[in-house]
């Protein structure tokens, strides 16, 4: 009773303290703000480390394309190619190069004498830990110039964590952590990469349980994946270990270079929340994806620009800062031109690749018709109140689910049976949503206020670019902001003409009391529109890298929804709708 009794008032004690998080050790080395890399596109990379010294990037993580698992190091082209990288960075002035893997490894890793017959890794068995150490000396013979690992402790593409508990979690990274860093002498940095909230708890459980002390832990800027309409980390004041930031400077789901994703507002906002932190000790910026892409060398630079003036100097705004890169890359007098440019850059965004809040893209890569965007990838999910105040000519408040995804979802999504009910089950219990269309022209008039002033934003930037085209001294700096705004300007007039027709044509076959003259006018424009603006994409020589996001699947995208409209109809909506143009 007594123990009870004490354990309540040690409770009553935390709540009135405000929980504070007590630290499990203190960081006093080096800075680790640095760079994630995944593209093994030599380019890139090159630029990335030659541009070190200029972006403060004192840390390098290999990932993704260059090494996906440790033992993809039995390779000889892939420990070579490391070893290679390392060499370079080294050079480069770049302290410290450490290479990502995941905490535990594909099923087909393990060999079966450390597994269970369900293929559960034997942790109980002394044979499993055997076969750990043994399996990290081996791998790190391939590549001892390594100073450290990031270690993903959950990925969505290896869900086999997730079968194990908070305690068996817990003892893993304590060996894994103790093993690397007293054993082999690594620095050891633990990277969360949760999708749910679930994974997200379960995630802060396990940093609470482990012994060890000599941890550093990364955290994300906003839950789950990237998106620009995401709330900051609620748990990252809540790690008992100092915590390194993970900033998106490429911004996957937001245009990944390729169009105007150029930040410094959203990036210093995020910044400055996570400088109150005690526990937070720096960041990491993800500055390229798979493929051939990479942020050095365009525009989208500012975002990594951002973080290190932000950091370096805790009073500067962004004024400021935008000063300071343009004066660097486009001289003095462009400034005036090419401010309110990169000031507009997130609106244009917001308003052309989002649909009142909500993502219409998967990886930049336009498409209304992508489930999780209808469930998984809602800003509500992290949301206690989800609630979001639209500006971009629509100026209205909307709740995330009962509002937006009740009467923008396909009613399939909305199903027993679909993803939104087995992730987001919390919306179908509390009924903001039902399982039947409820897209409306109340709504369609509200995504085309947004698409418009999408594409007038963009115009706007446009002129002004064009503007400086005779102050700025550096060719190729302005050829390369110019195709990326004018790539952007395209794009929203695509989201502009797809939304009308899109949601137009899936308005007039769910109801017919909405099948009017001006509803019908709506998808004719929309259509026209569509057919034109493909028709400039593609013929538009400067398409931009071809990476993760190719800009030219745009182009196919949208033909697939001209022809299931005006050609073959759309199985889950309705037949074709035939229009006076030919395409």
């Amino acid at each position: 009773m007594k123990i009870r009794i004490s354990v309540w008032l040690f409770v009553i004690v935390m709540i009135i303290s405000g929980c504070k998080t007590r630290m499990k050790t203190e960081y006093t080395g080096s800075s680790l703000n640095g760079a994630i890399v995944y593209s093994d596109d030599s380019v890139s990379l090159i630029r990335i480390i030659q541009s070190a010294q200029d972006f403060s990037v004192q840390h390098l993580v290999l990932s993704g394309e260059l090494i996906n698992r440790l033992s993809d190091l039995r390779d000889s082209v892939c420990s070579a190619n490391i070893q290679r990288w390392i060499g370079m960075a080294k050079q480069r002035g770049i302290n410290a190069v450490s290479l990502s893997h995941d905490l535990l490894s594909p099923d087909d890793d393990y060999p079966a004498s450390v597994k269970l017959n369900d293929s559960l890794i034997a942790f109980s068995q002394k044979e499993f830990w055997t076969w750990l150490r043994n399996e990290y000396s081996d791998l790190l013979k391939h590549c001892n110039g390594a100073d450290g690992f990031v270690v993903n402790m959950f990925n969505a593409r290896n869900p086999l964590l997730l079968q194990y508990s908070v305690n068996n979690i817990a003892m893993l990274v304590d060996s894994v952590t103790t093993y690397l860093s007293a054993g082999l002498t690594k620095k050891v940095i633990l990277r969360l990469n949760y999708s749910s909230p679930d994974e997200r708890q379960m995630a802060l459980k396990v940093l609470r349980s482990v012994s060890v002390s000599q941890l550093i832990v990364i955290e994300r800027e906003v839950p789950g994946k990237s998106f620009l309409t995401f709330p900051v980390s609620e748990i990252a004041s809540k790690i008992p270990f100092p915590v390194l930031i993970e900033f998106d400077c490429i911004h996957t789901n937001s245009g990944q270079g390729v169009l105007a994703s150029i930040f410094p507002s959203v990036m210093l906002k995020r910044l400055r929340y996570y400088q109150t932190l005690s526990n937070v000790i720096g960041y990491m910026a993800m500055v390229d994806r798979p493929g051939s892409s990479g942020i050095i060398g365009t525009p989208a630079s500012l975002n990594l620009y951002t973080l290190k003036a932000g950091w370096d100097d805790r009073e500067a705004g962004v004024d400021k800062i935008l000063d300071q890169y343009i004066t660097t890359y486009y001289g003095l007098n462009a400034i005036p031109h090419l401010k309110p440019v990169f000031k507009s850059a997130v609106e244009i965004i917001q308003s052309s690749l989002y649909t009142l809040g909500i993502p219409s893209c998967v990886n930049s890569s336009f498409d209304f018709e992508h489930e999780p965007n209808y469930s998984v990838n809602i800003p509500g999910r992290w949301m206690d109140v989800p609630v979001v105040v639209i500006r971009h000519g629509v100026n209205k408040e909307f709740n995330y689910w009962s509002d937006v995804i009740q009467h923008l979802a396909p009613a399939r999504y909305k199903m027993d049976n679909a993803l939104m009910a087995k992730e987001v089950a919390l919306v179908k219990r509390k009924r903001w949503v039902d399982s039947t269309s409820q897209i409306n022209i109340e709504y369609l008039n509200y995504i085309v206020k947004e698409k418009n002033y999408a594409v007038q934003l963009s115009e706007e930037a446009m002129n002004k670019i064009v503007g400086a085209k005779q102050i700025i001294a550096d060719s190729v700096a302005f050829a390369t902001l110019y195709q990326m705004f004018y790539r952007t300007y395209l794009t929203t007039k695509l989201y502009r003409s797809a939304a009308k027709a899109y949601f137009g044509y899936r308005i007039y076959f769910s109801n017919e009391t909405f099948r009017n003259p001006g509803l019908k006018a709506t998808i004719a424009e929309g259509l026209t529109e569509l057919r034109d603006v493909l028709a400039i994409m593609r013929i538009y020589p400067y398409k931009g890298i071809a990476g993760e996001y190719n800009w030219a699947n745009d182009i196919v995208t949208g033909s697939e929804y001209y022809k299931k409209i005006t050609r073959t109809g759309w199985a889950e909506y309705g037949p074709a709708m035939a229009i006076d143009d030919e395409y």
